[in-house]
């Protein structure tokens, strides 16, 4: 499994990779991030995802690409200048 994120075109952000880093990386920051949030599950480049909002304000969207073996690929986008076609006017 991997988690990959991207802060900008000259910046990618790292990708984490392996149940166990994947596991520990969301952990770091699901104890706080969660808090308020609601999901709107989507469809999003042919792909099964999560909108994320709390309250009214859009903060991201995920994506995953899975096999018979299970997730292999958590894909973040928490830029929410490029999530038009998400935001539904609510951005």
């Amino acid at each position: 499994m991997s988690v990959r994120g991207c802060r900008s075109r000259s910046t990618p952000a790292p990708t984490v990779v392996g149940a166990a880093r994947v596991a520990k990386f969301i952990a770091a920051f699901s104890s706080w991030y969660w808090d308020g949030v609601t999901l709107e599950w989507i469809t999003a480049n042919g792909r099964p995802g999560a909108v994320m909002r709390r309250g009214d304000a859009l903060l991201g969207l995920v994506t995953l690409t899975a096999s018979a073996d299970g997730i292999d690929q958590l894909l973040w986008q928490l830029n929410t200048s490029k999530l038009g076609a998400v935001a539904g006017g609510r951005a």
